[in-house]
């Protein structure tokens, strides 16, 4: 499919500023780069804030049912107190 992506260029609108003022942030010209500053890193936040979100929840599951997995090694008053926390949570 040796389809080149090509995006149309846009004429940037510039305003004149007096000479003490900070200047505002700089404008993209490439529409390449634009459409990765406003797309690509925006589509990567939400990634990154969902899989966060993620294993937050994985690790409340792993504070539940985390006795089930690891009860050979404990002991008799730890496994009796797992047990009844793990008894509340499903009641």
């Amino acid at each position: 499919m040796n389809v080149e992506a090509v995006l149309k260029q846009k004429r940037l609108r510039t305003t004149k500023r007096q000479f003490s003022y900070e200047s505002l942030e700089e404008q993209v010209s490439d529409a390449l780069k634009k459409l990765e500053v406003s797309f690509f890193n925006m589509v990567v936040d939400v990634s990154i804030a969902s899989l966060q979100e993620r294993f937050k929840a994985l690790g409340e599951v792993e504070e539940k049912f985390g006795v089930l997995l690891n009860f050979p090694d404990l002991t008799k008053e730890d496994l009796t107190k797992q047990c009844e926390t793990l008894s509340n949570t499903l009641s």
